[in-house]
């Protein structure tokens, strides 16, 4: 679940990477806001569902790298 308080905008993250000298091919091209990460029943982060939620799929089932 994401912290009470303002939600933020990519604009804001990007201006506050650049105040920090962050090279200007690190900041992140998109931001996605979601309740919670995917967790296995050990409670570690399940990888594969994250990539499989943003990754586009090929048209034999499998994911692009």
């Amino acid at each position: 679940m994401p912290a009470p308080g303002p939600v933020p905008d990519l604009g804001t993250i990007n201006e506050h990477l650049r105040s920090l000298k962050v090279a200007s091919y690190k900041p992140p091209e998109r931001l996605e806001i979601i309740d919670a990460l995917p967790r296995n029943p050990v409670g570690k982060v399940t990888k594969p569902e994250l990539r499989a939620r943003w990754l586009p799929q090929s048209t034999d089932g499998e994911t692009s790298p």
